[in-house]
């Protein structure tokens, strides 16, 4: 590994890190700030969570390093790329999601006596339980299908030997803006569940980080676009510029009084894109903690509900645990959060990923 790709990967890390505890920041002082006894203690925390969507941010920083890292980590020059490509994906993300899975089933569905079913466990296994009208165990779930969606895309670009024609992700990205206004005009073709309606705009964001992935490596290649040779930097903004169209007009439309209902997230939707880019480029020696953040971000994304929830049981059952400071919740959630993330990931994900890497290795 070469010296800038280790500043860059750390910087990759740090920034999953931030991402992760900005999802958890929100989730976590929303809900203990509905809980019985907190009303009024920390409203000045929830107030600024509401201005400024920070659990958005985090997302779409997750979803630009999804672009940016995924498609490159298909090594084109091996044989079996896809196979490898799979097998890497499957151990990656599933072991650790059935086990945030069971976790939820238990403080989340359980203890609070909601109804379990054999339906609901089968559509959440699969990770992509909407298609079969299931709820999600753990609502955070949605972006774990838009990933899927993504890596089904990557696998068909590859499969047609079309993943590095970066022409290509800029004509998705218009199309998926068409199916986006399709969606918002069009009652007929209005998604049936809210988190579909923003997938269009979610994916393009993994596409801009894929053209820029080419750019910051300066491959110097350059690409054809409607029969015009087109640099690799002019498609990066190209796609930069289409990208922000949508939460620039949202953000016109609020200053000129005509809509602010989308006000929220077209700001942090401009946030994550920013921090993303300024923390690759300029984050360049980030803390070890960040870092490790970064490290067990996946378990951190998925098991935080459950911790969070579980504080909630214990305080309806516990008088004394009931009706502290908004923040005292969010210091406990949050270390009680990555105590139990820096077990999952020795125990389950860190396994896991390993034996993924050691089966596609055998695949050569």
């Amino acid at each position: 590994m070469t010296t800038s790709n280790t500043v860059r990967n750390r910087s990759i890390d740090a920034l999953r890190g931030i991402a992760a505890l900005m999802v958890m920041f929100l989730h976590v002082g929303y809900f203990f700030a509905k809980m019985p006894g907190t009303e009024g203690d920390g409203d000045a925390l929830i107030s600024v969570f509401q201005q400024f969507d920070i659990g958005r941010v985090g997302i779409t920083v997750f979803f630009i390093i999804s672009g940016f890292v995924i498609p490159k980590s298909i090594r084109l020059d091996r044989a079996q790329p896809l196979k490898k490509f799979v097998v890497k994906r499957f151990y990656r993300l599933y072991p650790l999601f059935w086990f945030s899975m069971i976790l939820g089933l238990f403080a989340i569905w359980y203890l609070h006596d909601r109804d379990i079913n054999l339906s609901l466990v089968a559509g959440n296994a699969t990770m992509v339980p909407a298609f079969f009208s299931e709820r999600f165990v753990i609502g955070l779930y949605w972006t774990l299908e838009t990933e899927l969606i993504f890596y089904l895309i990557v696998f068909l670009m590859t499969w047609f030997g079309w993943l590095r024609r970066l022409e290509l992700y800029l004509v998705f990205t218009i199309c998926l803006y068409l199916l986006l206004i399709g969606f918002l005009i069009i009652p007929q073709l209005h998604p049936s569940l809210p988190h579909w309606t923003a997938t269009p705009y979610h994916l393009s964001l993994m596409f801009l980080g894929v053209i820029y992935r080419h750019q910051f490596d300066r491959d110097g290649h350059s690409f054809k676009l409607l029969n015009q040779a087109i640099e690799t930097r002019t498609l990066f903004f190209l796609q930069l510029i289409v990208i922000l169209s949508i939460p620039v007009l949202v953000l016109f439309q609020h200053l000129t009084g005509l809509d602010s209902t989308h006000q929220p997230d077209a700001v942090a939707y401009l946030a994550g894109i920013a921090i993303f880019f300024a923390g690759v480029k300029l984050w360049r020696r980030p803390p070890r903690f960040a870092v490790y953040l970064g490290v067990i971000s996946y378990s951190i994304y998925l098991l935080h509900p459950v911790v969070f929830s579980f504080l909630e049981y214990i305080a309806q059952t516990l008088s004394w645990f009931a009706g502290w400071h908004l923040s005292a919740y969010l210091i406990i959630s949050i270390a009680l959060t990555i105590g139990l993330c820096h077990i999952s990931y020795l125990f389950i994900e860190k396994p896991a990923n390993d034996f993924g890497h050691l089966v596609a290795d055998r695949l050569e």
